[in-house]
Formats: structure tokens, C-alpha cells, sequence
């Protein structure tokens, strides 16, 4: 018996609201890249659950320098090539210019995002009343680029254009690059990936650009006067890569920290992990799979990270606080399920001006469960709770992801925060993003 019409009309209306409360949005840009399901003539589904989140193939194509894993790249690729020489020019190198190629499209995708925040009246406010800001009603659209080149060379590079309220002028207008890097794999794809440029430094398993709902506080949060954050974006070098047959991966980097200001010292950062059962981080051995979200598998990283933070104006006389966080997470996935757990523990030597002399300790946990109920709907809640010196935050989301449309998802989110050593219910959002 086909019970799928029968619920059609509800589906609808579940859709119908998705799109209505997508007036709310998230408090950062998350955006997929139609670059790839256009050069792959492929679904978004194939890489992205309820996008930015990635499935397991997503993931290896992701650590393949953007390319299909298994070596599959030249039978799955099927946008037009454009070749820069011959192959016989190889043969004579250096003598001749090491031949190339270029995709026969401007590999370049757009993205919109529109947003309200809803704030809940709180019995702390002086004044308790709701408010609804339409500051970002149609205020962000995005570009990325995301190309390759040959067998040993990748780019990507991703912007922003959003609109600002100012109480002097009503409205201005900012755009910022959000990511701007270079893939280089001397060896292949997999086992050697060198990125330079801005990038999210690879230490957890996780990142904040590639996770449904807010920034987590793990990856975005600062040590009092010390704005330094993991995420979401470093200047620097990083080497990555997979090992261990297509169990194992690694990351090393080497970048500017301190929110990218100019410093004499660079951080440096390393990270181990491994995967159980499920895909391998190749890609090698996948198969077509109707559900590709599902498996069952348990990924494990741990990372030490050491920073040389410069605090204050940098104008005058600048505070150093070097500081060393270590932590790990687990991602653990049962079929429909996806559960991921992570920690990290830091300790500062000096984060405060007013206290040059003062060390501090920090810590903070994350987890979050995503859960696909049906291939267009995804529920997840989250749970955050950080502790510097001896002030103690704990946050708590709850949010559910709908895909309108394959390359269409709405949003809506429930933030609650401890106020008065109570969870209050601070803020209410949502989204409607695209990208084509």
C-alpha cells in the first residue's frame, strides 16, 4: 500500500511554515558550493545532509583536495575541460611550460541568506518586551569559488556582501572574505595535502562552517582580553592528510593567530585521529548509496594547540599571552543518527591587561545530536558549557533544518543561556539560505 500521498498535504504545510519562519536566520553564513554538483552533474545530497553538514562521502571528498576519492575523479567529472598543452609537453619539462587545464565554466556559485533575530523579554531587563530586529531581512548574499586544476593543485575562496544597520546613515554595506586558499598535493590527493592562505585550522573533527546551527562557543569563544578564537579563520599553512589505510588522518599548521594580527611568534597546532568502521576518509571502497548520511561508524581526534596572543591596541605596548589549549572530540554515527562530543582545556599565562601577572585556566564542553527524520528534515539539539576562571556558561539549541528544496534550506533555532545561574530563553532564529 502507498501511504506517501496521504501525506503529502502535510508536508506541504510543514514546508510552507519552514519557509515563513525562514525570516529567521542563524547568527553566521554557512553556504554550499553548487560548483561541485554542476561539474559532477550530481545532487547536493551527495556530499550534504541539510548543507553545510557533510556526509561521509562529503567528508572524503573534502580531505581528496575537493576531487572525487577512489580515483574516480576522470570517469565522475563531467563539465568540460578546457586543456592549457599538450601531454608530451611533460616529457620535455622544464624545456616547456608544464601543461594545464581549466573548466569550461567560471567555477563560481552564489549564495543569499535573509535573517530576523527575535528577542525574548527576560525578568532581568529592565523593561521586559520582546523585540524583532529586521536589520538582516535580505541583508547577506555570498560568492565562492571552488576550482582545481590537474591532479596536484586546488583553490577555493569564499566572500560575503552584507548590509549593516548604522544609526548615522540608516544602512552600510561590508564586504569581507570570509576564506581565500590554495590546495597543494605533491604526492596525491590524500596522504599530503598542503593549504595556504585563510583557512579554519584543522584541530577538531568538526568545524563551525560545516556544523547545522550557531557558531559553537568551542571553536568562536575568547579568554578575557586575549580575542583569539580556533575558528573561524587563520592566516597560515597547513598540512594534512590521510594514512593508515584511508583509517587515519593528520593535520599540522602553522599560522598568524591573535584574530590575524602581526605577530613575531606564530602558533602552531597538531591533530590526530582515526576512523572506525563506516567509509574509509578516502573514499576508497564507496558505493552508491540511496541514504548516503547513513552508517555506523565512531571517529576519534585529539590536538594540542600553542599560541602567542598579542592583547591591547596595537598602537601603543602590546601584552603577549601565550596560552596552550589540548582537546579532542568523538563523532559518533548509527544510521540515522550523528552524535558529536567534544573538549578542550586551556590555560593562559597572561590574558588580562589590567592583571599583566595573572595566569588563567579555561575549559569548555560541546555536543550535539543531529537526527534525519525524513531526507529534507533534520532535528538536532546541542548542549555548551564553558568555564574561564571561575565563571561558569552554559548555553543550550535546539533547531530544526528543513531543505525546501535541494539547494534551499530553512532554519529554525531556539538559543537558551544561563542568566542568574537560570537557562533563559534569549533568542529565537532562523533561516532561509540558497545557493545555485
Amino acid at each position: 500500500m502507498v501511504v506517501w500521498p496521504a501525506w503529502r498535504p502535510l508536508t506541504q504545510l510543514i514546508m510552507t511554515a519552514a519557509a515563513l519562519l525562514g525570516a529567521l536566520s542563524a547568527p553566521r553564513d554557512a553556504w554550499a558550493v553548487p560548483v561541485f554538483a554542476r561539474r559532477y552533474a550530481t545532487s547536493c545530497q551527495t556530499c550534504h545532509g541539510a548543507f553545510p553538514k557533510l556526509t561521509p562521502f562529503g567528508e572524503a571528498f573534502r580531505r581528496n583536495a575537493y576531487r572525487f576519492p577512489g580515483g574516480d575523479e576522470e570517469d565522475a567529472r563531467k563539465d568540460p575541460i578546457i586543456d592549457l598543452g599538450q601531454e608530451a609537453h611533460k616529457k620535455v619539462f622544464p624545456d616547456s611550460v608544464w601543461p594545464g587545464d581549466l573548466p569550461a565554466a567560471l567555477p563560481v556559485s552564489a549564495q543569499f541568506a535573509t535573517q530576523v533575530v527575535v528577542t525574548p523579554a527576560t525578568a532581568q531587563a529592565p523593561t521586559p518586551a520582546s523585540k524583532v530586529s529586521f536589520a538582516n531581512l535580505g541583508g547577506m548574499a555570498g560568492l565562492n569559488l571552488a576550482a582545481t586544476s590537474g591532479d596536484w593543485w586546488a583553490a577555493w575562496a569564499g566572500a560575503t556582501i552584507r548590509a549593516l544597520p548604522n544609526t548615522a546613515s540608516g544602512e552600510t554595506v561590508r564586504a569581507e572574505i570570509e576564506r581565500i586558499f590554495m590546495v597543494f598535493s605533491p604526492v596525491d590527493q590524500t596522504s599530503l595535502n598542503l593549504r595556504v592562505g585563510r583557512f579554519e585550522p584543522g584541530v577538531f573533527g568538526f568545524s563551525m562552517h560545516r556544523t547545522l546551527g550557531p557558531a559553537p562557543w568551542i571553536v568562536a569563544s575568547t579568554v578575557r582580553d586575549n580575542l583569539f578564537t580556533l575558528e573561524p579563520v587563520q592566516l597560515g599553512v597547513e598540512a594534512t592528510g590521510v594514512f593508515g589505510a584511508g583509517r587515519a588522518t593528520y593535520a599540522v599548521g602553522v599560522v598568524e593567530g591573535s584574530g590575524n594580527r602581526v605577530t613575531t611568534a606564530k602558533d602552531f597546532y597538531g591533530r590526530l585521529g582515526a576512523k572506525l568502521g563506516g567509509l574509509r576518509l578516502d573514499g576508497v571502497g564507496a558505493a552508491t548509496e540511496s541514504q548516503p548520511w547513513r552508517e555506523v561508524s565512531v571517529m576519534i581526534d585529539g590536538f594540542a594547540y600553542r599560541g602567542y596572543a598579542a592583547l591591547g591596541d596595537p598602537a601603543l605596548a602590546t601584552q603577549t599571552d601565550p596560552f596552550v589549549t589540548a582537546g579532542g572530540d568523538v563523532i559518533l554515527t548509527y544510521q540515522d543518527a550523528s552524535l558529536t562530543a567534544a573538549g578542550s582545556r586551556s590555560y593562559d599565562d597572561r590574558p588580562m591587561l589590567a592583571e599583566p601577572t595573572r595566569g588563567l585556566g579555561s575549559w569548555q564542553l560541546y555536543a550535539q545530536l543531529d537526527y534525519v527524520v525524513l531526507p529534507w528534515l533534520i532535528p538536532s539539539a546541542r548542549f555548551e558549557r564553558r568555564r574561564v576562571g571561575h565563571e561558569i556558561s552554559t548555553r543550550a539549541t535546539a533547531l530544526a533544518s528543513a531543505l525546501l528544496r535541494a539547494n534551499v534550506r530553512a532554519q529554525l533555532i531556539a538559543v537558551t543561556e544561563t542568566q542568574g545561574r537560570k537557562l533563559q530563553l534569549t533568542q529565537v532564529l532562523g533561516a532561509i539560505n540558497g545557493a545555485f
